[in-house]
Parts: structure tokens; C-alpha cells; sequence
């Protein structure tokens, strides 16, 4: 691979495996502003680049309408955006290429359905953010499974393979750019047996029963 800019070192890289080839996407975690953020995609024009997500903050959507005028990138908005309001802005401004929510933020799995569906009338595809626990793993794949308009669903290695499997037997993995929910009631979750009386194991209740 050609050598990257220095700057994007500071950056963290998203490596998504599909049909066995690798394919790069950049996420910025909001931290630039417009004119870093134009050198920044006029730098990555050559690489080939799969998608710049969250370079700006989602606040002034004008701001990334203008960033659309200097890259032929797609810009990945926002897993920072809740509920369908903020994200009828965005498709409405023609802010950003692609429509990325956290389930766990967004207002759920009804509410991110209806996003998917509203974005599907802006013939814009969706991603989803997943890092947030192994339930949100679960669910993002179960609505992945359903919408017509996925682009992808963001994972984290070390979580579907190591630590997320320490909690339940079941954990959809990764297998060649793919991975299936769980043909079992609700989320199919399998908590592993013996979990909760573990003595590693730290329960807060955030309620009693009968009260």
C-alpha cells in the first residue's frame, strides 16, 4: 500500500473484510474542522477510500454540505444523531452519503428501523454502530437482517471473539464479511451457564422485585 499522509496516523482506521477483500474506511471521531477536514479528504482521493465517517461534528450540517463539494468520498453521518428528526435534517440537507446509528442512541430498534426506511426514500444506504455491549451486537444484527438499504455493520474484533463470548454461548461471529442474528425467541441471547454466580461477577440491581 502507498504511504498515507502522516496526519491520519492520529486516526482511527475501520478495516472491513467483504467477499475476502479489504476494504478501508476512516473514522475521525468528530475531532476536525472544515478546512483540516477538506485537506484531509482531498489527501485520501487517491486511496481509494471506502468511506469518511464523523470527520466534523454533526451540529451544523451546513458545514459537512460544503466538505461534499471537495471530495468524491462518501461521508458517513452520524452515530452521534438521535431519533428520526435529526436524521430527517440530514437527508434533507444532502449533508452526508451514507446514514450511520447506534440503536443504543438512536432510540432503539423501532425508531432505527424507521431511520433505515426514511433513508431508503433518500436512496441513501445505512451503517450501524455497534461497540456499545454484546445486547447491541445482538440487536444491530437482528435489524441488519431486515432492512433493505444496509451498507454495513461496524464490529469490533476482540469484542464478538473474546470478551463478548465470556457472557453468552452464542456469539454471532464474523465469517467472511458476514455474520447471522440467532434463529431464537427475542435477541437470542444465551447467557452462559453459571455467569451470574461467578465470582467475578459484579450485580447491581436497579430494582427489586415487587416494588
Amino acid at each position: 500500500m502507498a504511504k498515507l499522509p502522516a496526519c491520519l496516523f492520529f486516526n482511527y482506521w475501520a478495516v472491513l473484510l467483504t467477499n475476502n477483500q479489504l476494504e478501508i474506511g476512516c473514522e475521525f471521531h468528530s475531532v476536525w474542522n472544515l478546512p483540516s477536514a477538506i485537506r484531509i479528504a482531498k489527501a485520501l482521493e487517491p486511496y481509494d477510500i471506502l468511506f469518511l465517517e464523523d470527520i466534523l461534528l454533526p451540529d451544523n450540517l451546513n458545514f459537512y454540505t460544503a466538505l461534499s463539494q471537495h471530495t468524491s468520498i462518501p461521508l458517513v453521518l452520524s452515530e452521534r444523531l438521535a431519533t428520526r428528526f435529526d436524521f430527517r435534517e440530514m437527508f434533507e440537507s444532502k449533508a452526508a452519503n451514507i446514514a450511520i446509528y447506534d440503536l443504543t442512541w438512536c432510540g432503539g430498534i423501532t425508531e432505527g428501523k424507521k431511520i433505515s426506511d426514511m433513508a431508503n426514500t433518500h436512496y441513501i444506504p445505512t451503517m450501524m454502530h455497534t461497540a456499545g455491549g454484546p445486547i447491541l451486537w445482538y440487536a444491530s444484527l437482528h435489524l441488519a437482517a431486515v432492512i433493505t438499504n444496509l451498507f454495513f455493520v461496524e464490529s469490533v474484533y476482540p469484542n464478538w471473539k473474546s470478551r463478548y463470548p465470556y457472557f453468552f454461548d452464542n456469539v454471532p461471529q464474523v465469517f467472511k464479511g458476514t455474520a447471522m442474528p440467532p434463529q431464537l425467541p427475542g435477541l437470542g441471547l444465551q447467557f452462559k451457564e453459571g455467569l451470574f454466580e461467578s465470582n467475578d461477577v459484579i450485580i447491581n440491581l436497579i430494582a427489586e422485585e415487587g416494588r
